[in-house]
């Protein structure tokens, strides 16, 4: 979590706050959802770019979430419930690197999801993630503020938030990851390993992120839906809680030292490559890869 404090340092990621906040809010404002079961389940048009901005801008795309759920509030929807929107908004884009961090080899942690393996740890991660923004908003806005019916806010939150994350968000990534990339404005590019949390514990975080996120869910579901518990009762209203410290807590140990490390191994490992093809074409360097003879004997 160190990075979501250093990242202020960077004069590029305060650019991609703004940049995440100003796109989500354009979104959130006039197109506040889609119905998918009218009356019942609505997909939010805005929901399309949490996941994105987390995975290209990393703690810049978690505040930029923030930031815009809650200009987004004031323009209609201000309420106590906003601090929850806020934090969910955040955790929405922070455990979309985290996870990916936490799941991914060390030696692909690319964001290009171009094979089976890459795309099956995208859509497990974005399960878990799903799940833990829903125990989240669920806790606050239902059982605590009480400004939901809980049964109906837990399942307008699950599955649209499942649909957008797990079908439309890859298609996203699809497109404008390379361009990311070669503008240089992926979080990885930005930051320093050592601006990083490293994941020494990153199995054990994304264990208990894993625990607290599909635990909360599954508990919530048998007791409303199963055993037809009153969410106004106690216990119904209580129930999250144990969860929700262990996502928090889980979160928090799954670092991204390791995919900064790893980017940064990527992108010398392209430009080698590069440099090689020119040579046995007899090229020169393209233009934007280090002169390897101006390097040396400098």
């Amino acid at each position: 979590m160190k990075e979501v404090f250093t990242m202020w340092r960077h004069t590029n990621m305060i650019v991609l706050v703004a940049l995440s906040a100003a796109m989500y809010a354009a979104l959130l404002i006039p197109f506040q959802s889609i119905p998918i079961i009218p009356g019942h389940v609505s997909l939010r048009v805005a929901d399309i770019l949490p996941v994105a901005f987390g995975m290209l801008f990393g703690p810049a795309g978690a505040w930029g979430v923030a930031i815009g759920n809650l200009i987004g509030d004031f323009f209609g929807t201000l309420s106590p419930g906003a601090i929850g929107g806020f934090v969910a908004g955040f955790m929405n884009a922070f455990l979309s690197y985290k996870l990916w961090n936490a799941l991914s080899p060390l030696r692909d942690m690319g964001l290009k999801l171009n094979s089976g393996p890459r795309m099956l740890r995208y859509q497990v991660s974005q399960l878990i993630r799903q799940c833990g923004i829903t125990v989240v908003l669920t806790f606050w806005v239902a059982l605590t503020l009480g400004l939901a019916p809980a049964e109906f806010y837990f399942v307008a939150v699950l599955i649209p938030g499942a649909i957008t994350a797990g079908l439309i968000t890859p298609v996203i990534l699809r497109i404008i990851y390379p361009r990311i990339r070669k503008w240089g404005l992926l979080w990885t590019d930005i930051m320093e390993p050592e601006e990083v949390s490293a994941g020494r514990f990153r199995k054990v975080g994304f264990a208990l992120t894993t625990v607290g996120a599909l635990g909360g869910v599954a508990s919530l579901i048998i007791a409303m839906f199963v055993l037809g518990i009153p969410s106004g009762d106690i216990v119904v209203r209580l129930l999250p809680i144990p969860f929700l410290v262990l996502l928090f807590g889980g979160s928090v140990l799954m670092g991204g030292r390791e995919q900064v490390m790893a980017m940064e191994q990527e992108r010398e490992d392209d430009m080698n490559a590069r440099r090689r093809r020119s040579k046995r074409a007899g090229f020169p360097p393209p233009d934007d890869l280090p002169n390897e003879s101006a390097s040396t004997t400098s």
